[in-house]
């Protein structure tokens, strides 16, 4: 057994860093000492992202220098373009920094590599890459510059990846991106999660909706180009996944060839997103032979049509599936929520809840639970750590709702409750006039002590024993660590938001730290436009003048939030419609800030 200096076996210190989340604290613990080095540095580079396609580039020589041990201990690179204003034969430029990063990365090494843009991918880096790194356990299908498929077919570094395999994403926009997804599941039908995003630009003049789409007459192009080799579909072996993800596939017609290609019934996690007809799929798999036995996890994100058939679907479904753990759904174009009975049923499970509505009028606001219904959830589902919902309208200034505060109330049945994200913004009307959203920040921090400070949860009681409503409960201490106001965290512009990034400095110990981090003007402008949607608050302590402790309510910015708990991924759901703190400008507040304070009623 290895013993560090400090008399600790190296094992116990792996499982120690495992615990630091931050990259900045991984990279001073890779500064203490030579034995921390090499135990954090691992967990500094598991996983990279790079802006490539700038003048940074010119850095990538500190990063790819052969004396960065970290460069071992990469598992998953991920590469964007970087956000500059001269966008002329950048793209060129990204696939010749790709290039050498693929050259100069020791062999054999990543997990999963992923290409972001939606531009074409260099084939001939396609192919460098299944040459190097032959362990992946990822492969995605995307646009290629130039048609590679005969190369692809009788690739023997393909054959050699497809033995460590367990996932593909494909992205199919073009037949040819359907061919290369074809070779991907030929070659690798052993995997176990699949994504499948069709990404076909509408204002293409070859783009047909009927003729990719499967129709009344037979099935599109996706279904015969992706699983053509399983043809003829009423007799193929379903092929079983854990996992399965479809993104802008219209289930209409397609809904039966995708029951009869998949083992539904062996799911674990079942993700809709923006599929039209998703109401069919639903209809199949409440079908006995069908039903997932093993389903633990279902997000469904989808727009109505008028006579909400996907909304009384899913109650249907949910009312026949049991044992979720994550309930995650946002629909639009609907008259009412998901009823509640559908999400009790699996109240003695759930541990996640993502729940909003939409009606068809986007100037309305989102649909709220009943103080009966929340009440009821918040009563059968105990063990609930997470949990994203829209709360009763209420003021900021003048006082909580009686529903409002009802639904504070609720809250204490759930001992479990880590986060909680409350997507609806009170009103700030001040008489006649809105108030400046500075000082509405100061008033949402009011309110999120507020439910700090009230939250006082009821032990649950043990499913396994027989009791009643009026079985004797205990108080037990809140384990409620962040509370969020607005829909979501997801920067709502074109710049993508990670939440890791790779460092190109000089420093061989700062790669993997977060941009976030960094104190850039860009970095500062980013966080302010967060702010705008969403306001998170996290739990500190503070202390009386006789040493008395309270629960405070901190502000953190939203992409730190992750490290201070990192149990908070409801905030990362982006949700269809949207809507920023309301408020005026920062300059208003100049002429109407009160000289005496602000007195607020939470």
């Amino acid at each position: 057994m290895l013993v560090t200096a400090t008399g600790l076996s190296v094992e116990i210190w792996s499982m120690i860093v495992e615990y630091v989340l931050r990259p900045t604290d991984l990279r001073n613990l890779c500064l203490v000492c030579k034995q921390l080095h090499q135990i954090a540095v691992r967990s500094l580079y598991r996983d990279v992202i790079l802006d490539v396609g700038s003048t940074a580039d010119l850095n990538l020589g500190a990063f790819l220098n052969p004396r960065n041990v970290g460069l071992q201990h990469i598992r998953r690179l991920h590469i964007y373009l970087a956000d500059i204003q001269d966008k002329r034969n950048q793209l060129q430029q990204a696939h010749f920094a790709v290039r050498m990063i693929l050259e100069f990365l020791p062999e054999n090494i990543l997990e999963r590599f992923s290409w972001h843009p939606w531009q074409p991918f260099s084939a001939e880096n396609l192919l460098l890459l299944y040459r190097r790194q032959q362990r992946m356990t990822f492969l995605e299908g995307i646009s290629l510059d130039k048609n590679i498929l005969d190369q692809l077919e009788g690739s023997k570094d393909l054959d050699h990846i497809a033995e460590n395999v367990r996932a593909l994403g494909l992205y199919p926009d073009s037949r040819d991106v359907l061919d290369f997804c074809n070779i991907l599941i030929r070659k690798n039908s052993r995997v176990d999660k699949l994504v499948i995003n069709a990404s076909f630009n509408p204002t293409d003049s070859l783009y047909s909706a009927r003729e990719f789409h499967d129709s009344s007459t037979g099935p599109g192009l996706i279904a015969t180009k992706l699983f053509g080799h399983m043809s003829p579909f009423e007799e193929c072996k379903p092929w079983p996944l854990a996992e399965l993800t479809l993104q802008k596939i219209h289930l209409r017609y397609s809904a039966e060839t995708y029951c009869r290609v998949i083992d539904f019934s062996a799911l674990r996690k079942l993700a809709l997103s923006d599929c039209p007809g998703a109401c069919t799929l639903f209809a199949e798999l409440s079908k006995s032979n069908r039903l997932p036995s093993h389903l633990d996890t279902l997000e469904f994100k989808h727009t109505d049509n008028a006579e909400s058939d996907a909304l009384h679907a899913l109650d249907n479904f949910l009312c026949l599936v049991t044992g979720l753990k994550h309930i995650r759904i946002d629909i639009t174009n609907v008259a009412e929520l998901p009823a509640a009975e559908g999400i009790i049923r699996h109240g003695k499970t759930l541990k996640q809840l993502i729940v909003h509505a939409n009606g068809p009028d986007p100037k309305e606001e989102e649909h709220v639970y009943s103080v009966p219904e929340f009440e009821r959830i918040c009563a059968d589902c105990p063990y609930l750590e997470q949990i994203s919902v829209g709360f009763p309208a209420t003021s900021i200034v003048s006082g909580k709702s009686e529903s409002y505060a009802a639904f504070e109330t609720a809250l204490s049945n759930l001992p479990n409750l880590i986060t909680l994200n409350v997507t609806t913004w009170p009103k700030n009307t001040n008489g006649s006039s809105a108030l400046p959203r500075p000082i509405y920040a100061i008033l949402l921090n009011n309110a999120a002590q507020s439910l700090l400070s009230s939250h006082k949860p009821l032990a649950a009681l043990d499913p396994s024993e027989p009791h009643s409503r009026s079985t004797p409960r205990v108080r037990v201490p809140s384990r409620l660590n962040l509370i969020a106001f607005g829909p979501t965290d997801a920067l709502h512009a074109s710049t993508p938001c990670s939440p890791l990034s790779a460092s190109t400095n000089s420093s061989p110990f700062a790669h993997g730290t977060p941009a976030s981090l960094s104190s850039s003007p860009d970095d500062d402008a980013d966080d302010r436009r967060r702010s705008l949607w969403q306001v998170v608050f996290v739990k500190g302590t503070q202390v009386g003048p006789f040493g008395e402790q309270a629960p405070l309510a901190v502000r953190v910015k939203g992409r730190l939030r992750r490290y201070v708990e990192p149990r908070s991924d409801v905030l990362d759901f982006g949700l269809a419609r949207a809507k920023k703190m309301p408020g005026g400008e920062a300059g208003a507040a100049r002429n109407t800030l009160p000289t005496t304070g602000v007195t607020v009623n939470f």
